[in-house]
């Protein structure tokens, strides 16, 4: 979800500037939900709720600008998709 910053700030109603480069130079030991836990307990003054507000950053970035900003999500999607007997292909 940190990968398409701009939907993330429209999302939670902000234009704060992402502290790393590229989401995938996010330091694992602080998962990138305890990121946006933070961010959005700064900007809306509530908790990220990760099966709510996660899907719903997901369908305004979309599945497809994601994976090509964030090469490890288009892979666990391609896995998914490969898993579930879907021509990723056929979704992009």
């Amino acid at each position: 979800m940190l990968a398409d910053h701009t939907r993330l700030c429209q999302y939670r109603g902000n234009h704060h500037i992402n502290e790393y480069s590229h989401p995938e130079h996010i330091n694992n030991v602080k998962p990138p939900s305890r990121h946006l836990s933070e961010s959005f307990m700064r900007y809306t003054r509530r908790g990220y709720r990760k099966t709510i507000d996660g899907k719903r950053i997901l369908e305004r970035a979309g599945p497809d600008i994601t994976g090509r900003k964030c090469p490890h999500f288009q892979m666990l999607r391609d896995d998914l998709l490969k898993i579930a007997g879907v021509d990723s292909k056929r979704t992009s």
